[in-house]
């Protein structure tokens, strides 16, 4: 998805680093997108059809010995942007996804980190990164940026006799540990539900006083995620989690139906004042407090405008990054 790409790239360049992306090919046949994309840092990626046949996929026009040129210059290409010293973004699953959990890895970065290795006979890290969305589909949601410890492929790695065995095979085992290192940084669950569930468990019952870690937040959520879909050990409690599960998805759904935040509803009420005082005193707020903002909401309301045209028209239909 563009956003994430842009969010990766964006924390990169703010450590110094020059990030680059891979991004789908047919985009570079238009001049102006092409050049736009280059200056981006993007380099092209040619992929086969799927066996489905997909519309989207119209680098499939390339007959297959186009293909085969094309992603060695693609893989040639994201070497020499390494051996610069520069940063590749890519994405493992290999296709932009709204899931509960993660994808099965494809080989490429493997490929590429053992490729380079090979011919630049230099260690190459690969840098394990989770992106977590508290609420993706709402305008303005948060999410996080976790970074895992480095995956170190190095020369002695791809030069091993178990390599030049079955590069194949070890190119799979790679990709497993790089999977499993995924997992570590990004929030995984059999559905959507059992997500909402955890986040607002450890809103009720793993509140802490002040502000919590946002990584901390999404780990503590996943401990919670475990929790729900660990095979119980009888059936009582397994009656037990579900019963719970239920409760915490019904008052979840009370709240949005009411527009409200857990922590709203825990607001005290001063017994002394009247609802009729509360109301006038808002009131109040509003009138003295309007002339001032309204300079302000005049000035930022396109912005802000445009940013939500943005997200819900533009978006679904931008570049598409592998």
């Amino acid at each position: 998805m563009l956003v994430d790409a842009i969010l990766v790239m964006t924390e990169a360049a703010s450590h110094g680093r020059n990030p680059y992306v891979w991004a789908k090919g047919s985009l570079f046949s238009n001049p102006v997108a092409g050049c736009i994309l280059k200056k981006f840092g993007a380099v092209p990626v040619y992929r086969p059809r799927r066996k489905e046949a997909s519309l989207a996929d119209v680098d499939s026009d390339k007959t297959p010995e186009e293909l085969e040129a094309a992603n060695k210059a693609m893989f040639e290409h994201t070497w020499k942007v390494l051996a610069g010293g520069n940063v590749m973004v890519l994405f493992p699953e290999g296709t932009s996804y709204t899931a509960p959990k993660m994808l099965s890895l494809r080989t490429g970065v493997v490929r590429v980190a053992t490729g380079f290795a090979k011919h630049y006979d230099q260690s190459i890290p690969i840098i394990p990164l989770g992106l977590n969305y508290f609420n993706k589909d709402h305008f303005r949601s948060q999410m996080t940026l976790e970074f895992g410890p480095p995956m170190m492929v190095t020369p002695d790695m791809v030069n091993s006799e178990a390599f030049q065995h079955d590069e194949h095979s070890e190119v799979k085992r790679l990709t497993h540990e790089l999977e499993e290192r995924m997992h570590d940084v990004t929030l995984n669950a059999s559905d959507f539900s059992t997500i909402h569930a955890a986040r607002m468990m450890r809103r009720l019952y793993l509140n802490t006083p002040g502000s919590i870690d946002a990584n901390k937040e999404v780990r503590l959520t996943q401990y919670i995620i475990n929790m729900l879909e660990q095979e119980p050990k009888d059936e009582e409690q397994k009656e037990r989690i579900a019963t719970i599960r239920e409760k915490v998805l019904r008052y979840k759904e009370q709240l949005e139906k009411l527009r409200l935040k857990d922590q709203e509803v825990n607001l005290p009420v001063p017994k002394e004042q009247s609802l009729l005082q509360l109301f006038l005193e808002r009131i109040l707020y509003l009138l003295v407090l309007l002339p001032l903002a309204t300079p302000g909401l005049l000035l930022n309301f396109p912005y802000y405008f445009l940013g939500k045209w943005f997200a819900l028209v533009v978006l679904p239909h931008a570049l598409e990054f592998c």
